[in-house]
């Protein structure tokens, strides 16, 4: 008995870690679409309250028949309505630009120092990796100014802005089933917002676009001056990072539901079953942090149970609902195993005379993704009087890890460039006669001089690749809200408007915390 007790106690610990452990070096976050689904929950408990008004008016409706009352056939109407209709409109803010801030920087850092070989003092960032040029860079002009010497600070303050509206529909069925149909139109605006400070050794002009001739036959851009430059460089493909806002709008995942409800005296059970078609968009990878109309174009299926009960002046709600993201593919970066932000390196293919390019246009890729598991949980309550409705309660969501894999494999011929410092073109691969040399163990962080290169050419292959860096870990958050509504009658029919605001926590930083507001309409007709 005291082992079995051990043995549990061990593995909430470990449960407990895995859930609020910090996350960093990652490239891609699972933006939850909070704000439709905890408008839908409540939407449920509404569609309760009038469920029981409804149920009322049936019996008023037989007895005024029965006693012959002119104004039966209107009551009988009331009491017959099949749809229940909904439009909601919303609006939620991101609150942890922190954590999201840790969650993609270099070991969970708030801030990264880039600095060039011979500044002084410890970086996280060898500038040279970013392809900042220096003073020997073509031009020769190194008596203008320091040689290699280049310092800055970067930081980055994550925020997701989501607006829309919610068209919700269910239609009575025959014997106590129902079908019901949600569909979301949503505007999503994310900001990395990369801020670059302390900034010394800058080239102080900016270098012309030069077009190579002969083998090389390749336009290049101006060259980056600095980390912010560097980071959206028109050369870069993917994993962009800027302070611009990015936005994206559309109609996101239909939920479609067939269901049955029983009810008994004032109680109500509803079992369901669910299916998401996914008619958002799917990442681009253009850009870190990017705005995602829906769940990454998955299929989900799943089921559910709300029970819902009356007592007097109160109508309390429990509603369990699960769905499994099936696999799709996305583009998402990654890393190599290398370490952190290593797709932000140099990369070579091994032809003559090529300048580097940037190794993250090889290193994003489809890949085949599977969210898996998603539960929700929400414990609610009702106080109604005069017409008056205030609403309180709580969603406690929790998604698993997803697994994810290449789609096609990798079989790019490219490595990791190296840099010979010395030489009088900083920027292009090292060699008197050959222009083909790796440094495949380089890090981020390594300085380039005090190594050599390797002896032939190693190429990047599969086993070398940190998919892991681009997938998203398990979410838990537990969602405090509160609402307020009025009820009344439009010609005979049954409404309620409510207004409300939630607060998304994130028990750790895999999730974004959030807060919100809905404004809800709902009738009966």
């Amino acid at each position: 008995m005291k082992v079995s007790k051990i043995s549990l106690f061990l593995l909430l610990m470990i449960f407990s870690s895995s859930v609020f452990a910090q996350t960093t070096n990652k490239s891609f976050i699972f933006q939850n679409t909070k704000g439709q689904e905890f408008i839908f929950n409540e939407i449920q408990l509404n569609s309760f309250i009038l469920k029981d008004k409804i149920k009322k008016n049936k019996k008023i409706a037989k007895m005024q028949a029965l006693k012959g009352k002119k104004n039966s056939a209107k009551i009988s109407k009331f009491a017959l309505d099949d749809f229940f209709v909904s439009n909601s409109a919303f609006y939620e803010e991101s609150c942890s630009s922190g954590d999201l801030s840790n969650y993609f920087m270099i070991d969970g850092k708030s801030e990264l120092v880039i600095k060039g070989y011979n500044a002084a003092g410890s970086r996280d960032i060898y500038a040279e990796w970013l392809g900042i040029p220096s003073s020997d860079h073509m031009d020769g002009d190194e008596q203008d100014y320091p040689h290699h010497t280049f310092s800055s600070k970067i930081s980055m303050a994550p925020e997701m802005k989501r607006w829309g509206v919610n068209y919700f529909v269910q239609k009575k069925l025959r014997d106590n089933f129902w079908f019901s149909i949600l569909v979301p139109f949503v505007n999503v605006a994310t900001n990395a917002r990369l801020s670059e400070y302390e900034i010394s050794g800058q080239r102080p002009e900016t270098l012309m676009p030069i077009l190579d001739s002969g083998a090389r036959g390749v336009l290049f851009f101006e060259e980056p001056l600095n980390v912010t430059q560097a980071l959206s460089h028109p050369l870069m493909k993917y994993g962009k990072i800027d302070n611009k806002k990015h936005q994206k709008a559309g109609l996101a995942d239909i939920t479609l539901r067939l269901g049955l409800n029983k009810m008994y005296k004032k109680c109500l059970l509803d079992l369901y079953t669910q299916l998401v078609v996914p008619t958002g968009d799917k990442p681009t990878a253009e850009y870190l942090f990017e705005p995602i109309v829906g769940n990454g174009h998955h299929f989900a299926a799943g089921a559910g149970a709300k029970f819902s009960a009356k007592y007097k002046n109160f109508t309390l709600m429990s509603d369990f609902d699960y769905l499994y993201l099936f696999q799709s593919s996305e583009k998402r970066s990654f890393d190599l195993n290398n370490g952190p932000w290593s797709r932000y390196m140099a990369a070579t293919t091994g032809l003559p005379r090529t300048r580097p390019q940037r190794l993250i246009n090889y290193l994003t890729k489809d890949l085949y993704v599977t969210p898996g598991s998603y539960a929700n949980a929400l414990f609610a309550a009702d106080f109604n009087r005069d017409k008056i409705h205030l609403q309180f309660g709580v969603n406690i969501e929790a998604k698993a890890n997803e697994k994810v894999y290449l789609k096609e494999g990798f079989n790019d011929y490219v490595g990791i460039a190296f840099y010979d410092i010395d030489a009088p073109q900083s920027m292009i691969i090292s060699g008197q006669d050959t222009y083909n040399l790796t440094y495949h163990n380089a890090k981020i962080n390594n300085s380039m001089i005090v190594t050599s290169a390797d002896s032939s050419f190693i190429n990047i292959k599969e086993s070398d690749l940190n998919l892991d860096s681009a997938k998203s870990l398990n979410q838990l958050s537990v969602n405090p809200f509160v609402s307020i509504g009025f009820d009344g009658t439009l010609d005979s029919h049954p409404y309620n408007v409510s207004f409300g605001t939630f607060y998304k926590s994130n028990s750790n930083n895999k999730s974004i915390g959030s807060w919100g507001l809905w404004l809800n309409g709902s009738i009966s007709i």
